[in-house]
């Protein structure tokens, strides 16, 4: 029998790394120069093909705000996607935080938008009308224009590399380190001319491991940038307005997101057990997490792991140091508190054991999203409840917050599926999304164990999900939970060592 998954989504469950690209894109390239007013636009590229653009802007008067925006745009055949990330910052002239927002649109749905406002002692986080408090950030750390300060008084001292801790536009709460060293002078294309430039390595904090490239004139202003991800290239090119957003072609994504594994897959839907050697050629293997009925084991002599998933084995138990509360509260992705989610788990009765109860309201969601769209970018629960479309992340964060709703403990999970068909390919594995729930087993020990909406009543689960990542989604910016799948999109190799 063939299997064809329609709710495979390489698309969402790549939309958020490339989120988090565009993020380190952003967070890379701060104004390096003086706290003096700048407007610069720049055309954005992905291997090679425009996808979009990027505009850095500081105004100064009586207050000195900084503002961060990238929009990329990405076909999927004749579908396309459009993620755009920003944020503003305003602080004095002596550098004290004001406040700052921050906005992120992944699809089809509104924008998530924070406001931070500081009070000296606290901060005041304001989302989408949902207002709580939350401390300062921790440790020494610059605003933004103080960042650029610093760096170009260290630039003009000759430190051969700078480091500075912020509070970067786009981001939240949590302060970014970024990195620069290995100063180069060199000459580069801007604005259709040779230009002279000074080329350096740049890393950050909210992306370790991934090294990008900045050309900065004399100044310290950025002219270009490159980063890689995902085996895809970024580049940023100084540019006007009007190129900058003029109409593109956007460049198609998914197909390159494909892992085509050693051999085909038999019977892939029922599956109970099956071994992977995964490898990467360059860089750092990330750590993939021994969870549920998933286990790893790290490959001595090349970058990878050999993971094993079992559906009979006993699932993995809340970890040390793990709080059981944090996979019940409500967030901006699983507002299990929200009356259209709490309406749609009382339609589910609850159970003889919170396992069949998890397992209703895994079928309850396949049935709910009768829409099964692929040109949302990541839909909130809430959204999702009153929509009814979406497929395999809608699907995912539906049903965690539908088991937060019934007191069930509950996450998302991504990682990779197999699939006999899909999207003109055939025998691959594509990027999706599935649910965990925290569920007691026989003895009454609480275990994480995994329910894939997307797939029908028959099949809650097969030994073809391969965990990359897992999250809670509690956090304002869920996009950088997934930056572990980042290194591996592109490059990744899947030898199938056994199926059964």
């Amino acid at each position: 029998m063939t299997y064809t998954l329609p709710m495979l989504k390489p698309r969402a469950t790549l939309v958020r790394p490339l989120a988090a690209l565009a993020v380190l894109a952003l967070s890379a390239t701060l104004a390096l120069a003086e706290a003096a007013p700048y407007d610069r636009w720049f055309v954005v590229e992905l291997d090679g093909q425009r996808a979009g653009w990027s505009h850095s802007k500081r105004v100064v008067g009586n207050d000195i705000v900084t503002s961060e925006e990238m929009s990329l745009t990405m076909g999927r055949g004749e579908q396309t996607v459009t993620i755009t990330i920003g944020g503003t910052f305003s602080e004095t002239p002596d550098h004290e935080p004001l406040e700052f927002r921050t906005s992120q649109n992944l699809g089809a749905f509104r924008s998530t938008e924070t406001l931070y406002t500081f009070f000296g002692e606290y901060v005041s986080v304001s989302t989408n009308g949902q207002t709580s408090r939350a401390p300062m950030p921790e440790g020494d750390w610059m605003t933004p224009a103080e960042a650029s300060h610093y760096f170009a008084e260290r630039f003009e001292a000759g430190d051969e590399e700078i480091t500075v801790r912020t509070l970067a536009p786009t981001e939240g709460l949590e302060p970014v380190t970024v990195t620069r060293k290995n100063f180069e002078r060199v000459t580069i294309d801007a604005l259709g001319k040779k230009v002279p430039a000074i080329k350096c390595t740049v890393t950050t904090s909210n992306a370790p491991g991934i090294e990008s490239i900045e050309f900065i004139d004399e100044n310290g202003e950025a002219l270009r940038g490159e980063v890689e991800m995902m085996g895809m290239k970024l580049v940023s090119l100084l540019a006007d307005e009007q190129l900058a957003k003029s109409p593109l072609n956007p460049p198609e994504i998914m197909r390159a997101t494909f892992v085509t594994p050693s051999r085909p897959i038999e019977n892939a839907r029922g599956l109970s057990k099956g071994a992977y050697r995964l490898t990467i050629a360059e860089g750092n293997f990330p750590d993939l997490p021994s969870e549920g009925v998933q286990r790893v084991e790290p490959i001595e002599d090349a970058a990878g792991a050999t993971v094993t998933i079992d559906t009979h084995a006993t699932p993995t138990a809340l970890a040390a140091g793990e709080k059981r509360d944090a996979y019940l509260k409500p967030s901006l992705t699983l507002e299990c508190e929200d009356p259209a989610v709490v309406k749609l788990a009382g339609t589910v009765e609850d159970a003889d054991s919170p396992r069949d109860t998890a397992e209703h309201l895994r079928r309850l969601v396949h049935r709910h999203i009768n829409a099964k769209a692929l040109s949302v970018g990541l839909a909130t629960a809430a959204e999702v409840a009153r929509t009814r479309e979406g497929d395999c992340t809608e699907h995912a964060v539906l049903l965690a917050a539908l088991l937060r709703a019934k007191g069930i403990p509950a996450r998302v999970a991504s990682g990779l599926i197999y699939a006999d068909a899909f999207a003109g390919s055939e025998n691959i594995f594509g990027y999706h999304m599935w649910t965990q729930a925290l569920l007691p087993d026989d003895s009454g020990t609480e275990r994480w164990m995994d329910l894939d909406a997307t797939l029908p009543a028959s099949t809650p689960y097969d030994a073809t999900h391969i965990t990359l990542a897992v999250s809670d989604l509690n956090g304002a910016s869920p996009i950088n939970s997934l930056v572990t799948l980042a290194p591996l999109m592109g490059q990744l190799k899947i030898e199938v060592l056994s199926t059964k």
